[in-house]
């Protein structure tokens, strides 16, 4: 058995070893002796990777953070802004047309002064290289009031940036802002709404309107001309809480994410729901792992469409209750639909730690690259958050290894475990078999997998390690270790 597991691997390495040295599959993490809030990443021209956000020692003088990462995954080099009296997270970089050594970021600066919390919205050009910021300008807000740079979009010449608005002390959310800028960065207007949460913005280049979504549990969204003035607003029916996004599919079509729960399944988990230009619901899709499991979407951008395929990233085996140092692991859940919102596949990734995705995007050699925040559940007395990033193929392809521990489209948990198997399994792997084998190679348990998750009472196994694996037609598609305590 493990000579044809060698043979197999050559045989998929042999197979993709073009694919993957053109995408440069990894997955990495980046600890400092700080702690960091992720929440961008950016590709840069060269192929490098800008991973961008917030950091803070000891829950303390919180400051940007940049991290630059090359096409392997490798850490070039690192910035942050040490300026003791200011809280400075909320980072939003974007290009502008034919700039290719240039970046700018929109970024959120909160200044404690003797009349209250006084706000900055800084722009700054950084060299794409050095990390090194050669142009500044601040865009200064009311005291105890703060716009949090959301996203931005760029169209004609225009920058219009979506911000959050939350005030100061009760830190409750307000209302949203819709701000344009020249390419000087010079203000020329803005739209603001008490609408609480920023959610989306879409332009129309072609009518040239913006429209602003925004979500306090019901979607709003505004229409608006490229100078910021109204031109009408609905309600949609989609009641969706602060955690959605709206991401355009096409020129007339557009889909929005979020985490929901219904009579059937009252545990939270994601749903998809896809809109024609005139905001009229066309198809949706939700999914869950079981009822009794946390499936929760990513945090800042959590889905994109490539091709005519969606990927929407999710964090799965979360605990409310322990947010965000649980004890558990998580896994990275990357769950693949057609643009008719059916679901193609789920896999997972990580679960030696807990995992908290923010961001997915194409990259140019068309594979995809997720980012968020990673903490080390095993040292609980170190709870501290670090940048990691998972770069996948397009068929969503890790590595090709015997040891690789970081891919699964199927998950045996616990393990070590007792009298009990739990399994959860993609879409992909119903109708396939669960087999477990002695360490003799001696098949001593089989099951069908019927549902995402299942449970297999094994009291009759006595304590030692076991080989499981999942066949369909009489190919193993999964396979791994599990010890009975």
């Amino acid at each position: 058995m493990i000579n044809m597991k060698k043979t197999v691997i050559a045989i998929l390495f042999s197979f993709y070893s073009v694919l993957t040295m053109a995408q440069s599959p990894f997955f990495k993490y980046y600890p400092t002796d700080k702690d960091e809030y992720i929440n961008q990443v950016n590709e840069l021209p060269n192929g490098n990777f800008l991973i961008s956000g917030g950091q803070t020692e000891s829950g303390q003088n919180r400051q940007a953070y940049l991290l630059l990462i090359d096409s392997l995954g490798n850490k070039i080099t690192e910035k942050s802004h040490p300026i003791s009296d200011t809280s400075s997270i909320y980072v939003v970089p974007f290009f502008l047309p034919n700039e290719t050594n240039t970046i700018n970021i929109f970024n959120l600066k909160s200044i404690e002064t003797v009349d209250g919390f006084k706000s900055v919205v800084s722009l700054e050009k950084i060299n794409t290289e050095s990390l090194i910021t050669f142009y500044k300008k601040d865009f200064y807000t009311t005291i105890n009031q703060s716009y949090i740079p959301e996203r931005v979009s760029i169209s004609d010449s225009l920058i219009f940036l979506q911000s959050t608005i939350r005030d100061y002390p009760s830190l409750f959310y307000s209302g949203t802002l819709v701000s344009s800028y020249d390419c000087n960065f010079d203000s020329i207007a803005s739209y603001q709404t008490q609408c609480t949460m920023a959610i989306g913005l879409l332009i129309d280049t072609i009518d040239k309107k913006v429209k602003n979504y925004t979500s306090t549990g019901i979607v709003s969204v505004v229409k608006l001309n490229y100078d910021l003035s109204i031109i009408d607003s609905i309600s949609l029916a989609t009641y969706a809480p602060p955690s959605a996004l709206v991401v355009p599919l096409s020129n007339n079509k557009h889909i929005m994410t979020f985490m929901a729960d219904n009579e059937l399944n009252p545990k939270q988990h994601i749903k998809a729901v896809s809109f024609s230009n005139q905001d009229i619901a066309i198809d949706s899709a939700e999914y869950w792992n079981n009822p009794d499991s946390l499936l929760f979407p990513g945090f800042r951008q959590n889905t994109i469409l490539k091709g005519d395929t969606l990927f929407i990233v999710g964090f799965y085996k979360s605990i409310p209750s322990q947010f965000p140092y649980q004890n558990e692991p998580t896994y990275i859940q990357i769950t693949k639909l057609d643009t008719n919102m059916n679901v193609i596949s789920h896999n997972f990734f990580g679960g030696d730690a807990v995992y908290f995705p923010f961001k997915i995007i194409e990259t140019s050699k068309g594979g995809l690259l997720v980012t968020g925040v990673r903490y080390d559940q095993t040292n609980p007395t170190i709870q501290q958050f670090h940048p990691f990033a998972l770069n996948l193929t397009p068929d969503l392809t890790l590595s090709i290894g015997e040891n690789d521990t970081f891919i699964h489209s199927a998950i045996v948990f616990p393990n070590p475990g007792g009298d009990q198997i739990n399994l959860t399994s993609g879409i992909q792997l119903i109708k396939a078999s669960f087999i477990l084998f002695d360490i003799s190679g001696k098949m001593i348990f089989q099951r069908k997998i019927t549902a995402a998750e299942m449970q297999f009472d094994v009291p009759f196994l006595v304590s030692g390690s076991y080989v499981w694996q999942i066949v369909l037609n009489n190919k193993v598609l999964e396979t791994g270790k599990w010890i009975k305590k």
